[in-house]
């Protein structure tokens, strides 16, 4: 069995609505010289630009390239049996409701997939009880 131990997923859902790309973009810290915005390809795509320091992209998600239908026919053509989903750099700065919608998707794809796909559950690094029962 071959396993695919670092699938990136991203919440699509961020680029079809304008309140949750403001939220995305407003919760990514400013701090430590980051730049965070949002633009759109050639072919019409969005997409989200992470710079740090600013001036050098380092982190973009693009619209598309997390749909189930794709991931899984890219694992098909690669061999790959099964893969572990993580969150693409920004886990660190989610809030608490982002991660819920993040790990209910992660979780949509799993059952989908029929199990080929395995999240790993994305939390703010704060020890409330909201986040105790989030995880």
């Amino acid at each position: 069995m071959i396993i695919d131990s670092n699938l990136y997923w991203f919440d699509e859902d961020i680029f079809e609505s304008e309140e949750k790309m403001e939220a995305f973009l407003a919760s990514a810290p400013k701090q430590y010289d980051t730049k965070v915005h949002a633009g759109a390809l050639p072919d019409g795509r969005q997409q989200i630009i992470i710079e740090r320091p600013q001036g050098f992209e380092n982190l973009n998600y693009v619209q598309g390239e997390y749909k189930l239908e794709t991931m899984l026919a890219d694992m098909d053509l690669a061999g790959v049996d099964k893969a572990v989903l993580k969150i693409p750099g920004c886990q660190e700065w989610l809030t608490l409701e982002q991660c819920k919608a993040f790990n209910d998707g992660m979780y949509d794809y799993m059952k989908r997939s029929q199990g080929r796909l395995v999240p790993l559950a994305v939390l703010p690094p704060y020890g409330s009880k909201a986040v105790f029962a989030e995880m």
